[in-house]
């Protein structure tokens, strides 16, 4: 049986070429332009087979670099193409604003009432009993809010990561982790030493950059893959840099990460205030479309093995908390790929430096 033909050979719907088959009533029918094309492409690439449950980690210690709108704005694109199951975790130890950000606040429950059901949703939870703790989004992505409890004095640490992990991986292919801004803390930690995918948004401006370049460097002394195949994603500055400091911060991400994407202004995603994805316009949509494919792209290039494929497993931990906390990731897992001559359909406007 003979396969689809490729998404590019679709009509045009963009700009003059869409316009004049519409005027010709189909007789001048062309195909898409290279903008488009590439777009198309990219779409495809955030709906690859990616295998398992995957972590995505989006992190850069600096406030104001826009972590949580990176988070959100990625989960509510891989759920939007892939139908979801995706959700967005806000693993800050204490408060974070992911939830904030999102358009749809409710049920009013967070990370410990969802820690608080663990063990009944481990033994005979399902999939339905898991949305009491989650905010459902139009998008059909999912929001897994952190504490907001002013009281409480506890910190979310590696034993209670390791519990939100096991129930999310039972049900969600994809988890996209926005992170604190203490490189040191234990969930922080966690999250580094369990994730397959790192995301590192900046803007260029130079404390911004400064600190995703210092996580960087602490990274590589743990995790030197992670940082290997990242993705840097930039976003808008509050000043434009120069055109000199502009082309040495994207030069420098380009040789320290796998691929760099920009996304542009938008007022949906400014101000801190909820995240309307349908009033987002067409010109930002289409760009975190190609951040998310960097994403799938990168995930998609380390598969993880399948349960069938496995070795029998050793007997189990008395404490299943532990080994999430401890647990290595399998030597089995292939390691980042070389430029092997691969190109991503994201691999504009940079690619990593050779």
């Amino acid at each position: 049986m003979a396969p689809p033909p490729p998404v590019t050979a679709d009509p045009a719907a963009w700009g003059w070429r869409a316009a004049l088959r519409k005027v010709t009533g189909g007789l001048v029918t062309l195909r898409p332009g290279r903008e488009e094309a590439r777009h198309r492409q990219a779409e495809v690439a955030v709906r690859q087979h990616l295998g398992g449950s995957r972590l995505v980690m989006v992190a850069n210690p600096k406030g104001g670099a826009q972590v949580s709108t990176t988070a959100l704005m990625l989960a509510h694109t891989f759920a939007t193409l892939r139908g979801g199951p995706v959700v967005a975790w806000d693993n800050n130890e204490a408060r974070g604003t992911l939830a904030q950000r999102a358009e749809v606040t409710t049920p009013d429950t967070h990370v410990w009432h969802l820690l608080g059901a663990a063990d009944q949703l481990t033994a005979v939870g399902t999939a339905g009993d898991l949305t009491h703790y989650l905010r459902s989004q139009p998008t059909r992505a999912e929001v897994l809010a952190s504490d907001t409890d002013p009281a409480r004095m506890q910190q979310i640490g590696p034993a209670q990561c390791g519990r939100i992990w096991l129930l999310l991986s039972r049900y969600f292919g994809l988890t996209i982790m926005d992170t604190g801004n203490n490189v040191r803390t234990p969930a922080w930690q966690w999250a580094a030493h369990l994730a397959n995918q790192l995301v590192v948004p900046i803007t260029l401006e130079p404390d911004v950059a400064h600190s995703a370049a210092w996580m960087l460097d602490h990274l590589t002394t743990r995790r030197p893959d992670l940082v290997a195949g990242a993705v840097t994603v930039v976003g808008p500055a509050a000043a434009a840099a120069s055109p000199k400091v502009r082309e040495q911060m994207l030069a420098y991400f380009a040789r320290r990460t796998a691929l760099v994407v920009e996304v542009p202004f938008d007022p949906q995603l400014a101000g801190g205030r909820p995240i309307v994805h349908a009033r987002i316009s067409d010109t930002s949509r289409r760009a975190w479309v190609s951040a998310a494919a960097a994403v799938a792209d990168r995930l998609a290039s380390r598969p993880g093995p399948r349960p069938d494929e496995l070795q029998p497993p050793t007997p189990p931990h008395a404490n299943t908390e532990i080994q999430h906390e401890t647990s290595s990731p399998p030597a089995s897992e292939p390691q980042p790929r070389s430029d092997d001559g691969h190109t991503s359909v994201t691999e504009t406007p940079i690619r990593k430096a050779q």
